[in-house]
């Protein structure tokens, strides 16, 4: 998929890129709850509108940084979310890492600098 999205990205923007895969999204789910009968009955709609805002939010940055930093390092940047998740955790919920986590983060964090950077020092 990313590499399709960068294919397409060269000739219209990240954000309609990840338009259409939403339409995409969208016909495919109605086409299963059609043939199939799949149940779609939410229970908690506050949570699916967070949880639409935050997806559709992160698959739209993607797309976008698809677009300007090609798929390889995008793909990394998506990839570090266990990254925030330890930060945000620590930080708004009082949750204190494990020594090994803390240490795991660091590593993490030099790896995604040095990639990012390209090793050019900035």
């Amino acid at each position: 998929m990313a590499m399709l999205a960068r294919l397409v990205s060269r000739g219209i923007p990240g954000p309609q890129v990840a338009l259409v895969r939403f339409c995409v999204g969208v016909v495919v789910v109605a086409g299963a709850w059609a043939i199939f009968r799949v149940e779609l009955r939410p229970h908690r709609w506050r949570w699916l509108f967070v949880r639409g805002f935050f997806g559709g939010t992160a698959v739209l940055l993607y797309f976008a940084c698809i677009e300007h930093l090609g798929v390889g390092r995008a793909t990394l940047l998506n990839y570090t979310s266990p990254v925030y998740s330890l930060l945000f955790g620590w930080a708004l919920l009082k949750e204190r890492p494990r020594r090994h986590a803390v240490l795991a983060l660091m590593l993490t964090s030099i790896g995604v600098v040095s990639i990012v950077d390209g090793g050019g020092g900035a």
